[in-house]
């Protein structure tokens, strides 16, 4: 099966279903569902807890550190209207180099441009060398140190992702034509009570010459333990939301979907993880959501999606 197959749709049991959406979707009618789910993933646990977020607290030590990795000063703080204007303090006076921290939402924001070696010399023609970007293996743990100076219990940390970004230059002397690594990041995931907690800018770290960091971006949100709860959501219930068009995939892939009638919709794999919101939005409770793996089949060809839907019963 070709990559560009691959469909990812991310949906909820909730989502409004227009007037047409119905099951009964000409490519679709007759479709059997199959609910295949590996019993030692569902249910997803006994209980499962949601969390009220309440505000995060950076203490001085902690503010400092952050400070020192931009050699910020007490003077240059200022309050910004980005933030909330309480807590909130940022420093620094363009998009080049700046830090901003608000405790209310957990949220750190550190960037320095002059970490990564410059693309082109007006006068030479030739970019600033690379110098020292670390390795994998280096940022991972370089990014758990910076993570930890940030106050961050990084015993949570799971799954590091890492990111490259490089460069392409020709040599005017050798016209050699030079690609290297001018930045390596590294991104982690959430464990919360078991399950991952995933979303943008969790805890992500970028370095650049001599391991400096250039991106340092955190949403570190304080959650308090609100409700335990049991009531999944039953295998019945989500086969029937499709069914009714409470799932309204099959709408949005009509023009992708070349291969006739459907004939079966086989539920292969569930995820529960709490899905976070930026670092920088409103965000009151954290509740998990279900992720599904499924294949569609014409008799012939499988067809991998994916869809999404709450863990709770409507």
């Amino acid at each position: 099966m070709k990559p560009s197959l691959i469909i990812f749709l991310l949906l909820t049991l909730a989502a409004p279903m227009s007037k047409g959406d119905a099951f009964t979707d000409e490519i679709t009618a007759g479709m059997k569902i199959i609910w295949a789910v590996p019993t030692n993933v569902w249910p997803p646990t006994n209980k499962i807890w949601t969390y009220k977020i309440i505000p995060q607290h950076f203490s001085d030590v902690v503010v400092s550190n952050l400070m020192a990795i931009g050699s910020f000063t007490n003077d240059q703080a200022r309050p910004s209207n980005s933030l909330n204007e309480k807590t909130g303090l940022h420093f620094g006076h363009d998009w080049l180099k700046h830090l901003a921290i608000d405790p209310t939402h957990g949220f750190i924001d550190y960037h320095d441009d002059s970490a990564r070696a410059k693309m082109t010399s007006a006068i030479t023609n030739v970019p600033e060398p690379v110098v020292g970007v670390p390795d994998k293996e280096e940022s991972r743990r370089f990014g758990l140190k910076y993570l930890q100076l940030a106050g961050i219990d990084t015993s949570q940390l799971v799954n590091p992702r890492w990111y490259t970004e490089t460069r392409t230059w020709t040599n005017p002397k050798t016209q050699t034509e030079i690609k290297e690594i001018e930045m390596r990041a590294v991104d982690f995931e959430r464990r919360i009570n078991g399950l991952i907690a995933d979303g943008a800018g969790i805890a992500y770290v970028g370095f650049g010459n001599n391991a400096k960091v250039f991106d340092l971006k955190i949403s570190w949100r304080n959650l308090e333990p609100y409700k335990p709860l049991d009531n999944f959501v039953t295998p019945e219930q989500i086969m029937q939301s499709i069914q009714n068009g409470k799932i309204p995939f099959l709408p949005r892939i009509r023009g992708a979907w070349t291969f006739g009638k459907v004939k079966t919709l086989t539920i292969t794999g569930m995820t529960a993880y709490y899905q976070m919101k930026p670092g920088d939005e409103q965000m009151d409770f954290v509740t998990p959501i279900l992720q599904f793996s499924a294949n569609m089949n014409n008799g012939k060809t499988n067809w991998p999606i994916s869809f999404q839907t709450g863990i709770f019963k409507p």
